[in-house]
């Protein structure tokens, strides 16, 4: 089966190169909307192959980033779909040929994946093998990141994520009708979020940035972190410590 992975990007040059080693691995074509990165994002994708197309989003904007998701859902003639953010990892812990096969027997056309926020201290290496080989442990978060990105578009007829595409909505070919899956899809697939790496200054300059960029969208709407971002980072991190459990083995 074809996979085609869209992964929406603005700087993130610490973390692309990971993102695209691992979806180089299953995925036959990966797209990058890139809203104009100022740093060495676009010549990471360009380095991995991977098609890159202007993303016209003025900073961060929830209601653009969904319309941007489900119009590649839409618009996708592979099989299957993954539409994330740079940081979100679908990962496969039985296989992708296995799992997705499975997917296609039982008629599953939006997978709620197991989520996780992935944590490390230390930055990862990209020549030393795949991003979870070498940051093995996080926190299971299925409130925020057991987002349903992963979807199979022949089967949908129209689709609606929620702010954050943390939800989803979908009317099927067939007349089924989903709203929100809130059970995990079998066999399990993970959502691997990889923010919370790196340390915790990285991590609160990446929150402050975020925040500095916030749309008017956002800010009227109150989607995203509007606390201050060194509490909100610490915040976060006693979290995950507090949970935190070996998710790659």
């Amino acid at each position: 089966m074809s996979v085609e992975v869209h992964l929406l990007c603005f700087n993130e040059q610490d973390i692309l190169g990971f993102a695209l080693k691992h979806y180089s691995t299953f995925a036959e074509r990966i797209i990058v909307h890139d809203a104009f990165s100022t740093d060495r994002s676009r010549e990471i994708a360009h380095e991995f192959s991977a098609e890159v197309r202007d993303w016209h989003c003025v900073g961060v904007n929830d209601m653009i980033a969904k319309r941007t998701k489900e119009e590649a859902v839409m618009a996708c003639k592979a099989d299957w779909c993954v539409v994330g953010d740079a940081d979100e990892f679908i990962y496969y812990p039985e296989g992708s040929f296995h799992t997705l096969s499975a997917y296609e027997a039982d008629g599953v056309a939006v997978v709620k994946p197991v989520g996780f926020e992935m944590f490390s201290d230390t930055m990862p290496t990209l020549d030393k093998g795949q991003i979870y080989d070498q940051v093995q442990q996080g926190a299971r978060d299925d409130q925020w990141y057991s987002k349903p990105i992963l979807l199979r578009p022949s089967l949908i007829k129209k689709l609606t994520f929620g702010a954050g595409c943390h939800t989803c909505w979908a009317d099927l070919k067939d007349g089924t009708k989903i709203s929100d899956p809130k059970t995990t899809t079998v066999p399990e697939t993970f959502m691997l979020h990889f923010h919370q790496i790196g340390g915790l200054e990285r991590i609160s300059h990446r929150y402050a940035g975020q925040q500095s960029r916030h749309s008017q969208t956002n800010i009227k709407n109150k989607f995203g972190n509007f606390e201050a971002p060194d509490k909100h980072a610490r915040d976060k991190r006693a979290l995950i410590t507090a949970k935190l459990e070996q998710v790659i083995r």
